[in-house]
C-alpha cells in the first residue's frame, strides 16, 4: 500500500517543466500533468518521496516491490505491483529528483508483465532456501 501526502502549492510550477512518457494497459500518455492535476499527490516509496501518475482509489491496492537508487541519487528506478484487479500488473517507474529537493517526479511509468514475474521468482527463491 502507498501512503501520499499533499503537494505543496509552491512546488505545483516547478511541475511545468517535467513530462511523463505512460504505458499503461496498452495506452500512450505523455505531458506534464503534474502541474495542472489538482489530485496530484506525493507518494511515500520507502524513504523517498515520489509523484506517481497514479489514480488515488488505486493507493491502497499498489504495493512496492523494490527501489533502486542511481549511485548520484538523482534517479530511482521503482518496481511497482498494482492488484486493484483479478491479475496483478507491474509497473517500472522511473523517477527524476527535482534540484533543490527531496521529492522525485515520474518520468517514465510503464506496464511491465516482467515485474509480476520478478516477484513470483524471488518468493519462490525465498521458499526454496527457507528465507
Amino acid at each position: 500500500m502507498i501512503k501520499t501526502i499533499a503537494l505543496p502549492e509552491d512546488l505545483r510550477p516547478l511541475l511545468e517543466h517535467y513530462h511523463v512518457d505512460m504505458l499503461v494497459e496498452k495506452h500512450e500518455g505523455w505531458g506534464n500533468r503534474y502541474a495542472k492535476d489538482p489530485n496530484t499527490r506525493i507518494s511515500l516509496i520507502g524513504d523517498f518521496k515520489v509523484i506517481l501518475p497514479i489514480w488515488h482509489r488505486r493507493e491502497s491496492k499498489i504495493d512496492i516491490f523494490k527501489i533502486a537508487p542511481s549511485t548520484d541519487g538523482m534517479l530511482l528506478t521503482i518496481y511497482l505491483l498494482d492488484s486493484t484487479y483479478i491479475e496483478q500488473d507491474g509497473f517500472v517507474v522511473i523517477a527524476e529528483k527535482i534540484p533543490n529537493t527531496d521529492i522525485y517526479v515520474a518520468v517514465i511509468f510503464h506496464n511491465s508483465f516482467w515485474v509480476k514475474e520478478l516477484w513470483t521468482r524471488s518468493h519462490a527463491n525465498k521458499t526454496l532456501l527457507g528465507v
